[in-house]
């Protein structure tokens, strides 16, 4: 992998986005910028448990323009990125990634996106992980499961997609960078 990429790990919340991104970050060399670095500045200001107002998760659109506009504009086109997110099929959440494809290729970076899955059970049980509650992240396992079943996310044409119920975030950080040693 010499030629600088940009990954977009994307999937539902506790398939491992964070997890196999650092993994990759780890092996790769390249910076990690998780989803919740960006959300939380305003999801600090109130108590996960409790249901957030929409209101909150429109509030983080100025920090990832900011971050975006970093990247396109000042960031070291030298050093490779993943990001991770995720994105509804809605054309709000199609915006965010057609910008971040779009400024990886006014970088001359190799973009990949990648959908990671897991079996139910497996991400249900995770969700409840410590870290994640310490992290600001879902870890409520009904609301995972209604939000699962009710809002469809964006696939994009031309998607990895791995399965990361029974390998380790190692492994599919490998089976993303053979991924982009071919690209």
């Amino acid at each position: 992998m010499t030629r600088p990429f940009v990954v977009y790990l994307l999937g539902y919340p506790g398939v491992g986005k964070y997890t196999v991104g650092r993994a990759l970050a780890e092996q790769s060399g390249a910076v990690l910028i998780d989803n919740q670095m960006i959300n939380h500045p305003i999801l600090a200001l109130f108590n996960r448990e409790v249901d957030l107002p929409d209101e909150a998760f429109e509030r983080t659109g100025p920090i990832r323009n900011a971050v975006f506009s970093a990247l396109e504009e000042i960031a070291p086109r030298s050093l490779s990125y993943v990001f991770t997110n995720n994105l509804e099929d809605k054309p709000e959440d199609i915006a965010i990634y057609d910008r971040l494809r779009g400024i990886a290729a006014s970088r001359d970076s190799t973009f990949l996106p990648v959908m990671l899955t897991c079996a139910r059970e497996v991400q249900l049980e995770r969700v409840q992980a410590e870290e994640r509650r310490r992290r600001l992240k879902v870890s409520d396992p009904e609301w995972l499961d209604g939000f699962m079943t009710s809002v469809p996310l964006y696939s994009p044409e031309g998607v990895m997609t791995l399965d990361t119920t029974d390998v380790t975030p190692e492994q599919s950080a490998a089976a993303i960078a053979e991924r982009l040693a071919g690209a």
